[in-house]
């Protein structure tokens, strides 16, 4: 096989390295629409309430919970 084409053939392998991952992740994302857009249409669900709740969890924020450090009497 020649220099030139094998070099072509690195070339082009090393272009499309990430693509699978891509693939995938693309996949994971349409299928998670699906899902939600399931779980809205038949209103079994409170996803906005889901959503937020876990938002407020995650950056204490919102009513309840246990406090923090300053939370302690003096």
């Amino acid at each position: 096989m020649p220099l030139r084409l094998r070099r072509s053939l690195r070339r082009l392998l090393r272009e499309d390295a990430g693509q699978g991952t891509l693939e995938y992740v693309g996949m994971i994302a349409v299928a998670a629409t699906l899902v939600i857009a399931v779980l809205q249409a038949s209103r079994s669900v409170d996803l906005a309430g889901f959503f937020t709740s876990a938002i407020e969890s995650v950056t204490g924020f919102g009513g309840g919970g246990g406090g923090g450090a300053d939370s302690g009497g003096g």
